[in-house]
Formats: C-alpha cells, structure tokens, sequence
C-alpha cells in the first residue's frame, strides 16, 4: 500500500462462515476532495475483485460527497454513508457495524492500495487462518505523489508476535494495510471514539489480547 504522511486466554476461533472469503473495505472521509478518487479507484481496480466498499462522509464541506455518489452510481460495490462530523473513530465503528462481511480492510481517503494487497493478504489468511490482524510495508509519499522512502513495521511471525506482546510493546501494523477480523476488532470494543489520533495503535493493543 501506498500511504500518504499527514495468543492468550482470550483465543477466538477462527470464523466459519461460508463467505469468509468477502471482504468488507472501509473508508471514512471528511473533507477529501484532492484525494479520494484516487483512494478509491485504488481498490476498485484490486485483482481480488470480493468485496464490498463502504465510504462514510463525515460532515465534509467541500466536494467530497459528491465524488463518492458518483462512483456508487457507476459500481455496485461501493455503498455511501453520511453523518455530521463526529471524527474518524466514530466513523470508522459506524462503518464496521454496517459491514456484512467477516474480514475489514482499512484505507483512508488519501491513501492509495497497490494492485495485489486483497489477493495477497486473503492469500496470507488461507495460509494462517488463526491470525486477526494483517498489514504490508508502505511507500510513503507526498502530496504530490513522489515516494519518500519504505516503510515497514509489525511482527513477521507468531514467534516475533509473542515476543513484542511479552515485552510490553504495542504491536502494530500500518494502518492503511490493516486487514481485521471484524468479530474481534467488535469483541476488542472498536475503536475509541475519544481518540483522534493514535486511535489505530489503541486497537491493535486490545486485539492483541485475541491473537
């Protein structure tokens, strides 16, 4: 993903649902004219084509609305949600309560998703179905688009996993990479409608209590 600069007693089974194999995208937006179509247009063109994409515009003032109708028109995929600006966390619970499906991929609306980030992460969950949350490296870029450099962060292995958590340290992956389950961001509370930021980081750590 492209990403622009601005195990213990509460084990969950894995989920058995038929269509674990959906995706639920979830995009909250305020205020994102500049960048939105292109965040979008970033998963509609995804090689992993089961998904449904759910935008919620939180109070914007400018265009940004109008961008996301448009492309619910033209896509069956994409659904569009609105509520008076109450900050990306409330937006973002919203948007995992009305999702339908059991795996939610995170992308902000002025970040942009290579090609393969569904196919490879829905690729990584058949290999690992134990697993809860999910990330990639990310190219940093500018507003302009020009990359600044590659980012990487977030255990590789169980093994590393264990060893952060065992350590006292906040286990993480990029936010706009994360694929989550959605009952466990659900039985870890969401995220935290007080925080503004660092909203994402608060709950990886809670659901780092369920795998």
């Amino acid at each position: 993903s492209i990403c622009r600069r601005g195990g213990t007693s509460n084990q969950v089974s894995r989920p058995s649902d038929p269509e674990t194999r959906m995706i639920s995208a979830v995009m909250p937006a305020y205020n994102a004219v500049k960048h939105i179509s292109e965040a979008i247009e970033s998963l509609l063109r995804q090689t992993y084509r089961d998904f449904e994409l759910l935008i919620l515009d939180d109070g914007s003032t400018d265009g940004t609305l109008r961008i996301i109708q448009e492309y619910a028109r033209k896509d069956p995929r994409v659904h569009v949600e609105t509520q008076t600006n109450q900050g990306v966390s409330v937006a973002a619970n919203r948007l995992t309560q009305i999702a339908r499906y059991d795996w939610i991929a995170r992308l902000d609306a002025d970040d942009v998703a290579l090609p393969r980030r569904l196919e490879l992460q829905m690729a990584a969950v058949s290999a690992h179905p134990d697993v809860v949350a999910w990330g990639g490296a990310v190219h940093h870029i500018n507003d302009a688009g020009r990359v600044l450099g590659l980012g990487r962060c977030g255990p590789t292995s169980v093994e590393a996993f264990q060893e952060q958590r065992a350590s006292g340290d906040v286990v993480c992956v990029y936010h706009p990479t994360a694929l989550l389950r959605r009952d466990v961001v659900n039985k870890a509370g969401g995220y935290d409608p007080n925080l503004y930021v660092g909203e994402d980081l608060d709950l990886f750590e809670r659901m780092g209590e369920y795998g």
